[in-house]
């Protein structure tokens, strides 16, 4: 519960950095009102215990949570959407305005305020096979990460001395079996010249299993991941640990 008063608490203070305000429209009395910080942060905290409770096993949780939206005047059937098709929000930040149709989306608006633009992000992929560079680098690129390749260790390594900590990756894609200096020494030395820099390992080898839990645990390692890599898990892992917003499906 207290994680979710933090997380509701930090929506509202980056919201009102970029002058939000949400206008709720109410199906039963078919008034439409601004809703204020408290009532907003009452709302967002239900909201996300029932969303919780939907996936919980016993019945009995959702239709607690059901009934504690009741208690604010919200119908929990509001969660899929209102019965008369009308927006149930209207919310604006930073200049833009978004509508949603059920509480669902209102969450995923607050969730979305959250999360960063790709091309925000720089991501370098090291690989000496040619081949999985250009794979790895479609996957990256296409969902709009600005995107950086090297053969080997030894070419990322100038080019980060070169930065002298200006527009250093956030994250490094690694080769963990590279000719001449391999991943893992190489993600020791990142360690000490690029602490902050989070590295996903990469490789085709068959590991042991103490030896890849090993790695893990290293402070810098976001995951190890088998070739050939899969894009939607690749992706998905790069956008949970940037904290960026995946593209858009068409």
């Amino acid at each position: 519960m207290a994680e979710t008063h933090e997380l509701v608490a930090r929506w509202l203070e980056e919201g009102e950095k970029s002058g939000l305000s949400i206008t709720a429209y109410n199906p039963t009395n078919g008034k439409s009102a601004k809703l204020e910080r408290p009532q907003l942060a009452e709302l967002l905290g239900r909201l996300l215990a029932y969303e919780a409770a939907l996936n919980a096993p016993q019945p009995e949780i959702a239709k607690a949570a059901a009934e504690a939206l009741a208690e604010i005047g919200v119908d929990a059937r509001w969660f899929q959407g209102g019965h008369d098709g009308r927006p149930l929000f209207v919310g604006t930040r930073g200049g833009r305005t978004s509508a949603g149709k059920s509480l669902r989306e209102l969450l995923d608006f607050f969730r979305h305020s959250q999360l960063a633009d790709p091309r925000e992000k720089r991501v370098f992929i090291v690989d000496d096979d040619e081949s999985v560079r250009e794979m790895l680098f479609l996957f990256v690129s296409r969902e709009g990460f600005e995107t950086e390749l090297f053969e080997d260790a030894l070419q990322l390594e100038a080019e980060l001395r070169a930065r002298r900590d200006e527009n250093m990756p956030h994250l490094i894609l690694l080769d963990l079996m590279m000719p001449g200096k391999g991943g893992v020494e190489a993600l020791r030395e990142l360690q000490s010249e690029a602490p902050k820099v989070r590295v996903m390992l990469v490789t085709a080898r068959v590991l042991d299993g103490a030896f890849v839990e090993e790695l893990r645990a290293e402070p810098n390692v976001a995951e190890l991941l088998r070739k050939p890599v899969e894009r939607s898990r690749l992706v998905g892992l790069m956008h949970g640990v940037l904290g960026t917003k995946p593209r858009e499906k068409r």
